[in-house]
């Protein structure tokens, strides 16, 4: 590995005196006062219905504990029936009233 002199090593860099292209001034964004808008935006843009997203978000949270609570009380009632067959008992199932009569 050849050993680079000073003088190469700066030679080879091109500090901030040369700038490329593609490169552009920093400018600072300016601060806003309270209520200002940035510019390039139109004042009157509508705010968006953050209430009724929310609501939606609500309604569908709802639905699904609801359906958990299903599935829950189903396979519940499901765990109970096949407990029952395997300790040997032949009186599981209940019998709906409607289906004795006829």
């Amino acid at each position: 590995m050849t050993e680079q002199r000073p003088s190469d090593r700066a030679r080879a860099w091109k500090g901030p005196s040369a700038p490329a292209s593609n490169v552009h001034a920093f400018t600072p964004r300016r601060k806003l006062a309270v209520g200002q808008q940035p510019e390039g935006q139109p004042e009157d843009q509508p705010e968006p219905d953050l209430r009724r997203a929310a609501l939606a978000r609500l309604v569908f949270i709802l639905l699904l504990v609801a359906g958990g609570l299903v599935v829950v009380h189903i396979l519940g009632g499901m765990s109970r029936l096949q407990d029952c067959v395997m300790s040997g008992r032949t009186n599981c199932a209940p019998i709906a009233p409607a289906a004795l009569g006829n």
